[in-house]
């Protein structure tokens, strides 16, 4: 296990080391939820390429928050099916009108005869594949040209999802929107990426 994910874990674990935010302590390397937590205690600005830790251990910011967020999205659409699949709407039902629970009893929670979530458990899931290899987990930049357009199509999917959710059934599913927003940050930082 020597190969690129050894190397990105290994400049993660030496950063926050040298920043004094010891949040990344596994030996395992695989905890993906720091990722996030050391992009929010991180400070913005600078270069997009930082060199943290030893020779040769740089990341990509972008690339860094990409992958970072493309794991939230994984694990929201997880929580997403879970809920979907035991009926237990319990943590997504929060009132009458924004209520998972609703809108998978309506007949609009597929489409053409496939559960939403299903799209979810693919989408993310794709989106962290095509980033981490494209980016060599984060040590190069995002290939913006093969992300924005399928990003794009995503976000043109989801203004349908909108019109389902808020027209057709007028409930609202709190984890189905998290996502959609996940996807809409996403579409910005593939956006940002090609300005360098």
């Amino acid at each position: 296990m020597q190969g690129g994910w050894w190397k990105t874990c290994e400049c993660l674990r030496t950063a926050l080391r040298s920043v004094g935010t010891l949040v990344y302590e596994s030996e395992s390397c695989s905890g993906l939820f720091d990722w996030a937590e050391y992009l929010i205690r991180s400070r913005a600005g600078g270069s997009l390429f930082t060199q943290i830790g030893g020779k040769g251990c740089f990341l990509n910011r972008l690339s860094l928050a990409f992958i970072s967020l493309s794991v939230v999205g994984i694990v929201i659409a997880i929580l997403l099916t879970y809920e979907y699949v035991t009926a237990n709407f319990t943590s997504c039902n929060i009132n009458s009108f924004f209520s998972c629970g609703s809108v998978a009893s309506s007949p609009y929670s597929k489409f053409f005869g496939i559960p939403m979530y299903i799209f979810g458990l693919i989408w993310f899931p794709l989106l962290f594949i095509i980033s981490s290899a494209y980016s060599g987990f984060a040590r190069k930049e995002l290939n913006a040209y093969v992300l924005v357009p399928l990003l794009l199509l995503g976000d043109i999917f989801t203004i349908y999802l909108w019109y389902e959710q808020l027209v057709l059934i007028g409930k609202l599913c709190p984890y189905c929107v998290s996502l959609y927003f996940v996807n809409y940050i996403l579409t910005v930082l593939a956006l940002l990426s090609l300005r360098e």
